[in-house]
């Protein structure tokens, strides 16, 4: 109440505001804080994007070599049939997959071309050089197989885009030789023992030959013997034995004791004989056996997987421009505020 009046309350109209209103003066009033704190802006959208491209062009480019594998074809394992023992495809495919993993055929390989010295110059050692395999060599080849059996990719990740594609095709190369050298050995091996048991057949029969012509010696012996006690020296008839006279008698008693015909005592011999010349006869040709089919080698990669350059420009540029806005607005805020401050003090000090 002033001077016994009742002021009067004015009555304030609350008028709903479209939301697109709001929008738009938002947008507006955020073009205008860019506007005026575009210096702000800019410094920071120049800072971001020049720290994203020094990453991205200060960062060494990794290259990825691969080579694409398949398993041989029974053509490419020929050479290690042996008999009736024919090489299984997937035994010699997954050996080799095996050994391309192999830990200690990577260290050999590692160790033989001397690639310590290729991925880290002047800063070997005996313990740098097993760091180095294990973190810049072994981590850095991989062998991908959908399935067991299926095709594999071999593939490598370094720095150099040629000794990428050299030493995963160099890998492949030590993997295929181990394998054919395994495989090999196990076809000697059994070559070596069907060969042992065809000579013990061949042998036995040998002599069961012999035994079938002592016993016509024997025979023949007997049967001279009966002749001289009868007088019989000339052929009388031909059964019995001792018919045929001691004359006869004595000269085929000759021959038999001198032939080494066995044949005719057991005529599987023949065959026999040619088994074990067909055992020794068998060479194996290292360079006619694969135990894989290279579907494609690999070659020099012409781009690097990482970084992504372009990508990292576009990250920092967008990036860039967001912490802008958010500096824009956070200065926009403090110079608000201070206003305010100076306003209320000013009104203060007026009241």
């Amino acid at each position: 109440m002033e001077d016994g009046k009742e002021r009067a309350v004015p009555m304030v109209m609350v008028m709903q505001q479209d939301p697109m209103d709001e929008t738009e003066i938002s947008f507006s009033n955020l073009w205008g804080v860019v506007c005026r704190r575009k210096f702000i802006v800019s410094i920071v959208v120049f800072f971001a994007v020049a720290a994203g491209l020094a990453y991205a062009l200060l960062t060494p480019s990794v290259y990825k070599a691969e080579a694409f594998l398949v398993p041989p074809t029974e053509a490419e394992l020929q050479g290690l049939r042996m008999g009736n023992s024919p090489a299984v495809v997937s035994e010699v495919y997954n050996l080799f997959i095996k050994n391309l993993e192999s830990h200690s055929l990577r260290k050999q390989y590692f160790d033989e071309y001397k690639l310590a010295n290729r991925l880290a110059p002047n800063q070997v050692s005996q313990e740098s050089a097993i760091k180095i395999f294990e973190r810049a060599f072994n981590n850095a080849l991989s062998v991908h197989q959908d399935r067991v059996g299926a095709a594999a990719t071999v593939s490598f990740e370094g720095p150099d885009a040629r000794l990428a594609a050299e030493w995963v095709n160099g890998l492949v190369a030590q993997a295929n030789a181990a394998t054919k050298k395994i495989m090999i050995q196990r076809a000697m091996d059994r070559l070596a023992e069907e060969k042992q048991a065809a000579k013990k057949r061949l042998n036995a029969h040998i002599e069961l030959a012999k035994t079938l012509q002592n016993t016509k010696i024997e025979g023949l012996e007997r049967a001279v013997r009966v002749a001289e006690r009868l007088g019989l020296h000339e052929i009388i008839a031909a059964e019995p034995l001792y018919m045929r006279g001691t004359k006869a008698l004595r000269v085929e008693l000759e021959e038999v004791r001198r032939s080494n015909d066995f044949d005719s005592y057991v005529p599987e011999l023949k065959k026999m004989r040619a088994e074990v010349a067909y055992y020794e006869g068998l060479r194996i040709d290292p360079a006619s056996i694969s135990a894989i089919r290279v579907e494609q080698a690999a070659i020099e990669p012409i781009q690097s997987i990482r970084p992504k350059r372009v990508r990292i420009a576009l990250l920092a540029l967008f990036g860039g421009l967001l912490l802008g806005l958010l500096a824009a607005a956070f200065a926009e805020f403090l110079t608000t505020r201070r206003g305010d401050e100076g306003a209320k003090s000013e009104a203060e000090m007026a009241g």
